[in-house]
């Protein structure tokens, strides 16, 4: 089982001056594109409008640091140390400059990965970023009650929380720096919907997930503002942006709880349960299906030629308009009829900047809709898969040698983790919700023609990339399911081979060879599927066809990405477990394949998986037969020397992967023997 990662995609890029490309860079890069040192040109341009005294200098300035500088420019700003100066324009007398500073510096952090944030931090850009936020103190509230659209200074808080997310998110010296600024009680406040709104109070509990997990100092001064959070969840409110918020909430409610899920109050965990519930209950699949149709629709209301209008493309157009209607209007000296056809062009353009902010908004709605789903699954796969730390333990070679006393030949089945202990709430919730039926949703696709729209359409794009995120934790989610669950809630046996044929399918059929993150979640599911059927001593698998093997096979060596093949080795293994001897061509082929991948793999650790699935498959007197055609002692023996050699040369550096190596590598020889001795005697009565 393995816990979900939180690789969370950022939000839509910041316009800090709303100029969108305006004539302040077209200015500056004009005459300048095709110069050997335009890097530094510009770098110089924005250094100098940066300690301007001039406010419009300023704005001009930071409207480039944000637009014009990205992931392949960046090494520019770091040489020449362009936050150091930027940063203490967070806290600028100027409004609207601390607005766009903010705005910059979360563009930066978004664009410049972790180790961007890490230079930012020796930048000493946490100093000013704390100081901003701590100026909202205990009496800021948005202008208009309830919201924050319009009002600048709460998207300045707004910027400031994210920036403070991504930095803490990426660092562990910003983490220190939040703790002793003592911000908590201060973005807390802001989680009052009714006063700040749920932009904000969205905004806020993203951070918070972040900073309160494993994160002592944080968690014990949360102690005494749980009950202020679970109210939240108390909420009847079910709009997209609650539904959001509550599962953050659950997420950050879950990390302050230092005893454990198990030691939780069962109020509060069914609020939580049933938060990731709704969450997940929402069919993506038709709100896309809606929202495709809604952008359809709007093509024919709009200039079909070219939807994709900025605003000012839109205004020029309205202004041929405007043109067009008074020449008219004057070669019919009509005056009367100029001023209709002028107030049917600004009729036009409202009704056009209407459609584009609906769309925009469903664009958002969805968006935000997508990101629930995805935390809600990080979330329930976190819950399901136990402590995994604290159940692990440091193993010498003595401790490996002992495990791997046992005998061959004696019944035991594939030595897979033991399932970690999950709450029975936990998993009462998850029958009585029909989680597992939800979470499977979610790994389906929409319609082709549907998904066909959401990747050509630019302003659409996030929500495939999401939607494609969201399948990745469905699967990874459904597979700790898969472990924890008893075989009657999974639907029983055919239920659960009916799900790894869907899933089958998938990856021979409908997966990218390049979407490694799907292909190793997908047959991760097909693994834990496997065995769950081979600890029940399924019988479905008795109809597999030579060709349904070879598809397997095939993909196992055509694949680049380790933990795929060494996967797809485990499935091919948990079915060879399951065939009875009476299928010993299967036996056969599934043994040359793992023989074949144990000597191949350029990965010690997959060919320890390997001779893992060997021992499991021919561990069994039964399968002597099978072992003798493919002359399997002979190949092992011949394997065991240069596997000795990498052991000896990669020991130090096998990570997590230590144990698996260091057993099989221990198991190898104690194997040849026992199966060398079953096959002499295999010989000795006539098999030879």
């Amino acid at each position: 089982m393995g816990k979900a990662r939180k690789d969370r995609k950022r939000g839509p890029r910041h316009d800090p001056v709303g100029l969108n490309g305006s004539e302040c860079v077209e200015e500056e890069l004009n005459g300048s594109k095709a110069s050997v040192n335009k890097g530094e040109a510009l770098i110089q341009t924005v250094v100098d409008q940066l300690q301007s005294s001039n406010v419009d200098d300023k704005l001009c300035g930071l409207h480039m640091l944000s637009e014009v500088f990205d992931g392949r420019t960046l090494e520019e700003v770091v040489r020449n140390r362009v936050v150091r100066m930027a940063a203490p324009l967070l806290v600028d007398p100027n409004s609207t400059v601390r607005n766009s500073t903010a705005g910059a510096i979360r563009n930066l952090t978004t664009n410049g990965g972790p180790d961007f944030c890490d230079i930012l931090i020796e930048q000493d850009v946490m100093t000013p970023l704390c100081s901003l936020i701590q100026k909202f103190g205990n009496e800021w509230q948005p202008k208009v009650e309830g919201t924050s659209s319009g009002d600048e200074e709460a998207d300045t808080f707004i910027q400031a929380v994210n920036i403070l997310w991504n930095l803490c998110e990426s660092s562990a010296t910003a983490l220190k720096y939040f703790n002793q600024a003592h911000l908590l009680p201060l973005l807390v406040r802001c989680l009052d919907i009714n006063t700040f709104g749920t932009d904000v109070a969205i905004t806020v509990a993203e951070c918070l997930q972040t900073v309160t997990e494993e994160n002592k100092e944080a968690i014990s001064e949360m102690q005494g503002l749980s009950e202020q959070l679970q109210q939240l969840l108390s909420s009847p409110n079910e709009e997209i942006n609650m539904i959001l918020l509550k599962v953050l909430i659950a997420g950050v409610l879950i990390n302050i709880h230092s005893d454990g899920i198990g030691a939780m109050d069962p109020s509060r965990l069914s609020l939580i349960m049933a938060s990731l519930s709704t969450a997940l209950a929402y069919d993506q699949r038709r709100m896309l299906n809606q929202l495709t149709s809604e952008l359809d629709l709007n093509i024919q209301k709009l200039n079909p030629r070219n939807r994709r209008r900025k605003q000012e493309d839109v205004e020029e157009e309205d202004e041929e308009m405007d043109s067009e209607n008074e020449k008219e209007s004057v070669e019919e000296s009509k005056p009367t009829k100029k001023l209709k056809t002028r107030g049917k062009s600004t009729h036009t353009q409202e009704r056009t900047e209407g459609i584009l902010q609906q769309e925009k908004d469903s664009i958002s709605n969805a968006a935000r809709i997508l990101q629930a789903q995805q935390i809600a699954l990080e979330i329930l796969a976190n819950l399901c898969s136990g402590d995994d730390e604290e159940g692990e333990m440091d193993l010498d070679d003595s401790d490996v040698e002992e495990m791997s006393d046992s005998s061959f030949g004696e019944e035991g089945g594939s030595k897979e983790a033991l399932p970690a202990s999950v709450p029975s709430d936990v998993l009462e919730a998850v029958v009585s919700q029909r989680l597992i039926t939800k979470v499977w949703d979610k790994t389906q696709l929409p319609a082709e023609n549907v998904c066909d729209i959401l990747c050509e359409d630019p302003d659409t794009q996030i929500l495939f990339n999401r939607l494609g995120l969201l399948r990745s934790r469905a699967f990874l989610c459904l597979q700790n399911l898969l472990a924890v669950m008893d075989l009657e809630e999974l639907g029983g046996s055919n239920d659960l081979y009916n799900m790894w044929l869907e899933t089958t399918k998938l990856v021979f059929e409908k997966t990218k060879a390049d979407d490694l993150q799907l292909l190793e979640a997908a047959t991760s599911v097909m693994r834990a599927a496997v065995l769950r059927l081979a600890e029940a001593k399924a019988t479905q698998f008795s109809t597999l066809t030579e060709n349904d093997l070879k598809m397997l096979l095939q993909c196992e060596s055509q694949c680049e990405h380790a933990n795929v093949r060494a996967n797809l080795i485990r499935i091919v293994s948990s079915i060879g477990q399951m065939l009875t001897p009476s299928l010993s061509p299967h036996l056969t082929v599934i043994g040359k394949f793992l023989m074949d991948a144990a000597v191949r793999d350029a990965e010690l650790w997959v060919t320890a998986e390997a001779l893992d699935c060997i021992f499991d498959v021919f561990g069994e007197d039964e399968t002597d037969k099978a072992a003798f055609d493919i002359d399997l002692v002979n190949r092992l023996r011949g394997l065991a020397p240069a596997l000795k050699n990498k052991v000896r040369l990669q020991k130090k550096n096998l990570g997590d992967h230590y144990h698996l190596v260091m057993t099989a590598s221990n198991n190898l020889n104690r194997f040849i023997k026992y199966k060398s001795n079953r096959l002499a005697s295999f010989k000795a009565i006539g098999h030879s």
